[in-house]
């Protein structure tokens, strides 16, 4: 890819002390004018001006597309019917706003029918745990009986041993024994008949408890059921999930939707993107926050920005790197998909040396400036030149300190220490 590099130089006062210069120094001599006689030695006719230092700021030309910082694919999670489309493009959207409604119908009739079933779970719920607290009471009701039971046996018992002995010591007649002896089966059969009942009675209780496990688990199941039957009720309608711009809308009311198919495009355009590729040669002097100018297409006003990021990948097609910028767009009236040229200001070269491009020469492989030493003989000076020409200029970072006389007509004939007869220039008119 190939790109433009231009530099907006801004002139210093260091330009005004340059002119003083080169006036003190094409001034005539007192009792002298600037035409001297020929001397043996022909003089060389050149033109200068002052070299001066300037503000060079490198910039870096190039073009990028906007995009939608934020795109989203607007489509239903189930298969259906579109019922209603309530945007069009071009309106903006506020997040959670209701844009599309699928048919919902066999949906409202499944939330009926799981509704139904849960109510009905909960009566019965309700019917088991009435029956486990019964069971319960007549739980303990059969411990009680059983309990007594079982102290009046110990009572019997107790009688019946001590009749005996009365008996047996011709104390008491042999019907006394019977009687008590029969008292005491009877009471074993009273305590044999309670420790059934309370078998019964807790067997009882289990099965009530495991009723009401079973109900209980099946309300839970119900009610899961019937949340998801509410949930594909409810997402028969289709909200805005971020606030923007219907850009784009791709089927109508009555057509047959499917997961993942678009009906609408949202996108978010309160901040776009800007991507620009610059080449990969200028990938060390690219990085976040660098200030870029932002011609758009069709504004008669530029922007101002700086670099978000820059894409760490190298395009292997054109070896550039891709940049980003975040343009705020509250107004909306930059939109995705628009071009624009922009200017990244890649460094700026604080009060350098500048001289036109065409000063420079080549002496010996070197690249050389002449400069008129006390504006009378030609000085063939070495200098190093910055890496980029911006505007016809050069940069020169080491030979001038900004204060000479430069040869800008006339250089190509010299080799050094020639006279000079400046024609014209920062002098003004020939001399």
């Amino acid at each position: 890819m190939k790109k433009i590099f231009t530099a907006a130089i801004y002139a210093t006062g260091a330009a005004s002390l340059a002119l003083f210069l080169v006036l003190t120094a094409c001034k005539p001599r007192e009792g002298q004018t600037n035409t001297r006689p020929l001397s043996d030695q022909k003089r060389i006719a050149v033109v200068v001006q002052p070299v001066h230092r300037e503000d060079v700021a490198q910039k870096i030309i190039t073009s990028g597309t906007f995009q939608a910082d934020e795109k989203v694919i607007i489509s239903p999670k189930a298969s259906g019917k579109i019922m209603e489309i309530s945007v069009d493009e071009g309106d903006r959207v506020e997040k959670g706003q209701i844009l599309v409604r699928m048919d919902d119908s066999q949906l409202q009739l499944d939330v009926k029918r799981a509704e139904s079933t849960v109510e009905e779970l909960r009566a019965r719920l309700e019917a088991a745990g009435t029956e486990v607290e019964n069971a319960k009471a007549r739980l303990a009701a059969a411990q009680a009986a059983a309990s007594r039971a079982q102290a009046d046996l110990n009572l019997k018992g107790l009688e019946e041993e001590r009749i005996e002995r009365l008996v047996k010591s011709n104390s008491l007649p042999q019907q006394k024994y019977d009687y008590a002896k029969s008292a005491l089966d009877m009471a074993k059969a009273s305590l044999k008949a309670a420790q059934a009942e309370l078998e019964s009675t807790q067997a009882g209780l289990k099965a009530a408890e495991a009723g009401l496990k079973t109900t209980r688990a099946s309300l839970v199941s119900g009610e899961k059921l019937l949340a998801i039957a509410r949930q594909r009720l409810e997402d028969t309608k289709i909200p805005a999930p971020i606030s923007g711009v219907i850009s784009k809308k791709v089927m109508n009311v009555g057509e047959m939707a499917d997961p993942g198919k678009p009906i609408l495009v949202l996108e978010k355009v309160d901040l776009l993107e800007l991507r620009a590729r610059v080449s990969s040669e200028y990938l060390q002097q690219l990085k976040a926050g660098l200030e870029v100018t932002i011609y758009p297409d069709g504004f008669s006003h530029p922007l101002q920005a700086r670099i978000d990021r820059v894409n760490p990948a190298i395009d292997p097609v054109d070896r550039s790197v891709e940049v980003i910028c975040m343009v705020p767009n509250p107004t909306g009236i930059l939109k995705p998909g628009l071009f624009a040229k922009l200017e990244i200001t890649a460094r700026v070269f604080q009060q350098a040396v500048v001289v036109p491009s065409f000063a420079i020469v080549e002496r010996n492989r070197q690249r050389v400036v002449f400069v008129a030493d006390q504006g009378e003989r030609a000085k063939m000076v070495a200098v190093e030149v910055a890496d980029y020409e911006a505007d016809e200029k050069n940069i020169i970072l080491k030979g001038l300190a900004g204060d000479e006389l430069l040869i800008v007509e006339g250089q190509h004939e010299l080799a050094g220490s020639e006279p000079l007869l400046i024609t014209k220039g920062s002098c003004g008119g020939k001399s």
